[in-house]
Order: structure tokens, then C-alpha cells, then sequence
């Protein structure tokens, strides 16, 4: 009887033994594949992070959407789309399509991500953003961004985005608003003097232009169009000259004619004056808009 108990036990003994040597085995392994795992994400943030510089040295070079190909390249390589490195290469993305004058897009991109950069963005890219957005006729996001934004130049890119929409008078207020303190105070007083230009320039009325355009040419001279004015004037008057005299000979299909042509050039008359004040009121709002500073200290042209 002790023969067969002692077998047994060996045999146990020995399955025990063979299957803790084989657990070792696949947790070596798994360990292996772990490490391996890591090796290739650490290399691949490495490859990530040289495709970055030198997408930073294209920008820096000017060529900005050579830059933008190896920002995406960055962003591909990366698991982690929440890293630092894609953020990076994210705003990097955003930042060549500004340099480059492509606003719009500049606004677009940096719009879908502007969690990520009011989160854990630098400063320059918190401005990049509202510039974006305020030059990319994005000036609604904008404000809506600053209404739940309470870090530095808030106030400044609130009068900034006012002026872009031609609203003089809230965007004054918002330079005023801009504390001593804020590094965008010296530029934000000099925009308060340009708003308070613009708002001594005036505007034109669409309204008053149309109703003045009864009598034709009017309208056009109230927007500044002298020689539309008198052109229209002209017109008109041979028009309805011409109607009356067809009509007094008994020419009746000539004056109906030529009533039909006049009532349509008496309304482009009408519409021309309205579009007119409206065109008036855009190039004097852009002129005063480029006039702004949108530096944090005053441009040198303006330091004097």
C-alpha cells in the first residue's frame, strides 16, 4: 500500500512541477511581448517627435504645406492622440495654414480643437486660435469661446471679433474693458482709438439709400458714387423721355417698350444704391480694421 501512495504523490510532484515550469514559460513570454510592445511605442514617439522638428523647420523656412504633410505624418505615427506630441503637431497643422494666409482653414482646424488647446495649450496657441477664428470669419465661435474663456486678452479678442463684424461701438467697449495688467493693454488703447474713428466716419444706411433712390440717382450719390449717380440720372431721364415722347406720337408699342425697359433699369437703379451703401460701409469697416493692432505691443509704425 505504500508503493502506489508514493507513486502517486511523484506523479503529482512531477505534473505540478511541469506546469509551473510552463506558466513561467508564458509569463516570460507575455513579458517579453509587453517589453516589446513598449520599445516599439517609445520608438515610434521617437520617430514621431524627429518628424515633428522637422516639420517645425519647414515652417520655420517658410514652407508651410510641406510643414503640414509632416505634421500629419507626427499625428499618424502617435497612439496616443491625446499626447503632447500630437497636440503639437495638431496646432502645428493650424498654425501653417495661418502663416500662410489660408485663414479659414486656420479657423476650421484649430476650431475642432479647441478643448485640447484652452486645456493644455500654450499661451501662443490659445492666441492662435482667436485669431484664427476672428481673420477667418469665424467671429460668432469666437465669442462664444471668450464667453466661457477667463484667461489673459479675453477682453482684447472679444473687440477684436466685434470689429471684425463692423460693430464699433461693443468693440470700444471691450478695448476699454482690457485691464493695465493684461500684456495686450498697450495695443487694446490703441484700438479704442481707432473704434472711436470709425464710429466719427460713420456709416451709410441701406434703408436711406434705397428710399432716396426714387429719385434716381440719389441713392447713389447719399453711398459716395458720384458718377453712378449721374449716369443714373442720365439713363432714367432718357428713358422717361423717350417713353413719353412714343407715347404722345401714338407709337404705343415703342413706349410700352420702352416703359418696360425703363422700370427694369429704374429698379437696378433702386437695388444698385442699397448694394451701393452696403459696399460703402465694407470698405471703410475693413479699411479701419486693417488699422488695428493685433500684437500685444504696438506696432512700430504706431510706437512713435
Amino acid at each position: 500500500m505504500i508503493r502506489p501512495v508514493r507513486r502517486r504523490f511523484a506523479g503529482g510532484y512531477l505534473l505540478f512541477l511541469c506546469l509551473a515550469i510552463l506558466s513561467t514559460g508564458l509569463y516570460a513570454g507575455d513579458a517579453e511581448i509587453t517589453e516589446n510592445k513598449a520599445s516599439l511605442e517609445r520608438s515610434g514617439e521617437y520617430e514621431a517627435a524627429r518628424i515633428l522638428a522637422f516639420g517645425d523647420f519647414l515652417l520655420g523656412r517658410g514652407e508651410y504645406y510641406r510643414a503640414i504633410t509632416e505634421y500629419y505624418r507626427t499625428i499618424h505615427l502617435l497612439s496616443d492622440r491625446s499626447s503632447d506630441l500630437s497636440l503639437k503637431a495638431s496646432v502645428g497643422i493650424g498654425r501653417a495654414y495661418y502663416l500662410g494666409s489660408d485663414f479659414i482653414r486656420a479657423g476650421d482646424w484649430l476650431f475642432a480643437i479647441r478643448r485640447e488647446i484652452l486645456s493644455s495649450g500654450s499661451n501662443e496657441d490659445r492666441d492662435l486660435l482667436f485669431h484664427s477664428l476672428i481673420l477667418g470669419a469665424r467671429t460668432r465661435e469666437a465669442l462664444e469661446i471668450l464667453g466661457e474663456y477667463d484667461g489673459e486678452g479675453r477682453f482684447f479678442f472679444a473687440g477684436m471679433a466685434y470689429a471684425a463684424e463692423m460693430d464699433w461701438k461693443e468693440a470700444a467697449g471691450s478695448f476699454l474693458r482690457v485691464p493695465p495688467s493684461d500684456l495686450y493693454h498697450d495695443s487694446s488703447v490703441y484700438n479704442t482709438g481707432v473704434c472711436e474713428s470709425a464710429l466719427a466716419a460713420g456709416s451709410k444706411s441701406p434703408a436711406v439709400a434705397g428710399f432716396l433712390a426714387i429719385v434716381p440717382g440719389a441713392g447713389y450719390l447719399y453711398a459716395g458714387h458720384k458718377r453712378s449717380a449721374f449716369a443714373s440720372l442720365l439713363v432714367n431721364s432718357l428713358f422717361i423721355a423717350a417713353s413719353i415722347q412714343a407715347f404722345d406720337h401714338e407709337e404705343y408699342f415703342l413706349g410700352g417698350f420702352l416703359t418696360a425697359i425703363g422700370s427694369t433699369w429704374y429698379a437696378g437703379n433702386i437695388k444698385g444704391s442699397v448694394d451701393s451703401a452696403g459696399r460703402y460701409n465694407r470698405i471703410v469697416g475693413r479699411r479701419y480694421f486693417t488699422g488695428l493692432s493685433l500684437k500685444k505691443d504696438l506696432p512700430e509704425s504706431h510706437g512713435d
